[in-house]
């Protein structure tokens, strides 16, 4: 059994999943069937909340790394780099002028609080990635990340995917997936804080920070399994 640093982390105990209260334990099992996309159907906006549920599933690997699991914690930290960054960056490339043009109104301000909040994330992801994984301050700011990270995406997930949802067409949402998809071979995998975060500057400086951040990933380690 894994020994944990201070007891098993529990982020906002209860996540609101389409007006249902749940516990995290039952939307965030190690198998999580959210990985499985050979049987998810291509819908861009649930691949958004899919991956929103991986990351806060290695997030619990991190937190509850005991004593003498520094490689294994290091690793699922690396990818929740590589994850989240990704996950940020095509946000800001598609999903939020998508929300612009279709969520007449609201749109606007509800992608300009998002990238504000993103923001925020991408300073806390950056210092974190440049500390020390046995730094004893680590867990403390890891911990201060996720929090930021869970008010952004509770958010997301009750106001910003559903009106945008609520616009689409099935395949609409199957090329929104398609053009997420494609998106990853752009993003880089790293935080980049001060990078532009609205198209065009975006798009067009992601495959530039994407090489670079290439050859940081060639000295790390990832885990064998999400």
């Amino acid at each position: 059994s894994t020994q944990s640093n201070g007891g098993s982390w529990q982020v906002n105990k209860i996540f609101l999943r389409n007006g249902v209260n749940a516990s995290i334990k039952d939307v965030l099992g190690w198998n999580s069937p959210f990985r499985n996309t050979t049987t998810m159907s291509k819908d861009g906006i649930q691949l958004i909340i899919q991956e929103h549920r991986e990351v806060d599933q290695m997030a619990e690997r991190v937190l509850n790394a005991g004593v003498g699991m520094k490689d294994e914690k290091r690793r699922f930290f690396n990818q929740i780099v590589h994850d989240l960054s990704q996950h940020a960056v095509i946000e800001e490339m598609i999903l939020y002028p998508l929300l612009r043009e279709r969520v007449v109104g609201e749109g606007g301000p509800l992608a300009e609080h998002s990238l504000e909040e993103h923001q925020e994330v991408k300073n806390k992801l950056n210092e974190l990635d440049n500390m020390d994984i046995e730094d004893p301050a680590f867990n403390m700011k890891f911990r201060s990340l996720m929090e930021s990270l869970h008010h952004h995406v509770f958010e997301e997930e009750n106001k910003i995917l559903p009106a945008l949802k609520a616009k689409m067409s099935p395949q609409e949402l199957n090329e929104f997936y398609d053009s997420w998809m494609a998106r990853k071979a752009l993003a880089p995998t790293h935080p980049h804080p001060a990078a532009p975060n609205k198209p065009p500057m975006n798009t067009l400086g992601g495959p530039a920070l994407k090489a670079v951040d290439a050859m940081r990933d060639m000295g790390r380690d990832f885990p064998e399994k999400i």
